[in-house]
């Protein structure tokens, strides 16, 4: 995770975007970022086993830390400045749909799976929905602020 999600490789993948050939087959950095996501939060496209249960739950302890690592490094990746030189906006901008995407994912399996869903999981992906929540609430606020905009100095959160 840590070396596919790094300021420097996708860097390098945004710049061999540009260095390809027309019509040549690159991998390309919304690419590298959807298999990441895809692999680390694969749980969400089918809902929970009718026998899960909080001694065996829907999403393991393992998944669940891999889960909040992935989330942790998209927020990081979403925010500005986020040390990518030329790939900085972009990188930060497919962060942000990333979020809110994932967001859309987690809040429908907890509207259609919630009440037979472990506590642990149930628990994991409500609390991934609020940081996701706070995440995007906070780069708004950061933003108007740094616009000088007078809702942003006025706080408005």
């Amino acid at each position: 995770l840590t070396q596919m999600l790094n300021p420097q490789t996708l860097g390098r993948i945004y710049d061999n975007e540009f260095r390809a050939l027309e019509g040549e087959d690159v991998l390309t950095v919304p690419e590298t970022m959807g298999m990441v996501r895809d692999a680390a939060w694969a749980e969400l496209l089918n809902g929970p086993a009718a026998d899960c249960s909080d001694r065996d739950p829907y999403i393991s302890s393992l998944r669940r830390n891999l889960q909040r690592s992935h989330l942790d490094r998209l927020v990081t990746l979403s925010l500005p400045g986020n040390g990518f030189g030329s790939a900085s906006t972009p990188v930060s901008n497919l962060s942000r749909m990333q979020l809110g995407d994932l967001k859309s994912q987690i809040d429908l399996v907890l509207q259609r799976d919630g009440q037979r869903m472990d506590a642990y999981s149930r628990a994991h992906l409500g609390e991934a929905s609020d940081i996701i929540d706070r995440a995007m609430n906070a780069q708004l606020v950061t933003q108007a602020t740094s616009s000088g905009s007078s809702a942003g100095r006025r706080g408005i959160r």
